[in-house]
């Protein structure tokens, strides 16, 4: 029995990390009755268009709808994808040779690493980030070096704009063994969008080590004015060495869709072509049909130069507000967000009146005691020691949902409700 369990052992390749951490949140012995803050799903339907355009297209009576579509992307899909990113990057982009649909930002990423990472290989991870990045790298065969996003010290009013890369710290990460740099642009996490300057010094690092970006700017469309958001292949000389992530999913709030796709040059996405159709193949035809029917008629509608998705930010400001107002109040120190579903506090401000004896950190603390489960910041980097006082909050939530923690918080800490 022994030999036989050691003969269909996991692969070592893949024993770095058995479980996923989502998998594990929130812990077990939180129960249903509490406040869910700390996933980026929402807890209402934020875009019934689309779920209106599926049953559309599970009802049109086409078969080959029921079909598996073309494996880099259903044609519909793409031809739309491709009109609205030429038209953002100024370049003619190619439907079928620049573009990947994929399974979602994870099978994007995969797909990434896996077409352009071999044994020592060097990766550059800018934190904070998803655990999976390192993971996929060390299947690959690769090596990670992370360097992290820091709060600026001694603001008064921070902003996620104040979450900075040191820039000498960043250029001691690049040997001539880096190959990728993987980034969150708008870091989800903490809700930066990154300025010209930083995105200006990763372009010159990349083409001075001959590098290729990874950009995963699955928040692109939930930027909050007056931030710029830029697009880093849009910088002199980086579309030849960038591969950019886009998701639906995170776009429109419809995380089971597990739709996102990858553009770039044709030799860097024709890498990620040949993973993906030798492994998932292809992505479900009827959620891209539907999909593109929405992307065409909002392009009909407003025309190639409007901002087509800018209404979903819109929608996501009053929250973030009642949030901000609601974490000020019970002295939680808010960080106001640039971009986003989140908010970052920092509790260090409670820690002495706080009995942290019975519970690891605040997010256990708060789930025990105020029935409010949210995520500690540090989980997203590699050494998170520096980052424990700091906490993330989703505000993507029903009003009765915010209202609801506001009064648990409020309760807790003793205070009335205006």
């Amino acid at each position: 029995m022994e030999d036989w369990k050691q003969k269909f052992a996991l692969p070592t390749r893949f024993k770095q990390q058995k479980l996923v951490r989502w998998e594990e949140c929130p812990p077990s012995h939180i129960s249903t009755h509490h406040v869910d803050l700390w996933r980026g799903c929402p807890d209402y339907l934020h875009s019934p268009e689309f779920v209106t355009a599926l049953k559309e297209v599970v009802k049109s009576g086409d078969v080959a709808l029921h079909q598996y579509t073309k494996g880099v992307g259903h044609p519909r899909l793409v031809s739309v994808l491709a009109k609205i990113y030429s038209n953002l990057l100024k370049r003619c982009i190619d439907p079928f040779d620049n573009i990947l649909v994929c399974m979602d930002i994870y099978g994007a990423m995969t797909n990434t690493i896996l077409s352009h990472i071999t044994n020592g290989d060097e990766v550059i991870i800018v934190q904070p980030s998803s655990d999976f990045y390192e993971y996929i790298v060390g299947v690959a065969g690769g090596v990670t070096k992370f360097v992290p996003l820091r709060l600026k010290e001694n603001v008064t009013t921070p902003s996620s704009g104040d979450w900075v890369l040191e820039e000498l710290e960043l250029e001691k990460m690049f040997t001539s063994k880096t190959k990728l740099i993987i980034l969150s642009s708008p870091n989800c996490h903490v809700g930066k969008v990154y300025t010209l300057k930083e995105l200006e010094t990763i372009s010159r690092l990349c083409k001075m080590w001959n590098v290729v970006c990874v950009s995963d700017e699955s928040e692109e469309f939930l930027v909050y004015q007056p931030q710029r958001f830029i697009r880093i292949a849009s910088l002199p000389e980086m579309w030849e060495r960038t591969i950019t992530i886009g998701s639906f999913d995170t776009t429109f709030f419809l995380k089971g869709w597990k739709i996102a796709w990858a553009y770039g040059p044709s030799n860097l996405i024709g890498n990620l072509q040949t993973v993906h159709l030798n492994s998932i193949m292809t992505c479900p035809t009827q959620s891209q049909e539907a999909i593109a029917l929405i992307f065409e008629k909002k392009l009909e509608n407003l025309g190639i130069n409007a901002v087509l998705f800018g209404d979903i930010a819109k929608s996501l400001l009053p929250k973030m507000q009642l949030m901000f107002d609601i974490l000020s109040k019970v002295g939680l120190n808010p960080i106001q967000s640039d971009s986003g579903v989140y908010i970052i506090t920092n509790t260090s401000n409670l820690d002495q009146s706080i009995d942290y004896s019975k519970y690891k950190d605040f997010v256990g603390w708060l789930a025990e005691n105020v029935h409010i489960q949210a995520v500690p910041l540090q989980m997203f980097y590699k050494d998170g020691t520096c980052f424990k006082h700091f906490v993330r909050f989703c505000f993507n939530r029903k009003e009765d949902t915010l209202t609801l923690a506001r009064d648990l918080l409020e309760k807790k800490f003793k205070l009335k409700t205006k």
